[in-house]
C-alpha cells in the first residue's frame, strides 16, 4: 500500500497574510476587521498618520511580494529546463509527445 500526501492548499489570501504579517500585521486579512475596536479612541491625527503608514506598509509588501513572485518564477524556469533536458534526451515517439505536453504545460504556465 502506497501512503497517499496530504494535499496542501494554498490561497492566495494565505501569501497575502504571509508577506504581510512580516511588514504589518494590522494589514492581515484577519486583523482587518478589528481595526476600528484596536483604535477606537485615535485622534483624528493619529488616524492619518496610521493611514500614512499602512500606505508605505503597503508599498513594501508589494515590493516583498515582487521579490517572492520572482524568486518563485525562477525555481519554475530551473523545473522546466530541468524537463526539457530529460525530455530532449530521449527519442522515442513515445517522448515526443510527452515532450510535446511538456512544452504545452510550462508555455501555459508563462502565460499566467
Amino acid at each position: 500500500m502506497t501512503p497517499t500526501p496530504n494535499p496542501v492548499t494554498w490561497t492566495m489570501e494565505d501569501l497575502y497574510n504571509l508577506l504581510m504579517r512580516g511588514v504589518e500585521p494590522d494589514l492581515c486579512t484577519g486583523t482587518l476587521p478589528l481595526l476600528e475596536l484596536m483604535y477606537a479612541g485615535e485622534s483624528k491625527e493619529e488616524r492619518a498618520e496610521r493611514m500614512q503608514w499602512y500606505a508605505e506598509a503597503f508599498s513594501r509588501f508589494l515590493e516583498r511580494y515582487a521579490k517572492f513572485n520572482g524568486a518563485i518564477h525562477g525555481e519554475f524556469q530551473k523545473i522546466q529546463t530541468a524537463l526539457r533536458s530529460v525530455a530532449e534526451g530521449k527519442d522515442s515517439a513515445t517522448d515526443a509527445q510527452a515532450t510535446a505536453m511538456l512544452e504545452k504545460f510550462f508555455d501555459a504556465s508563462d502565460a499566467a
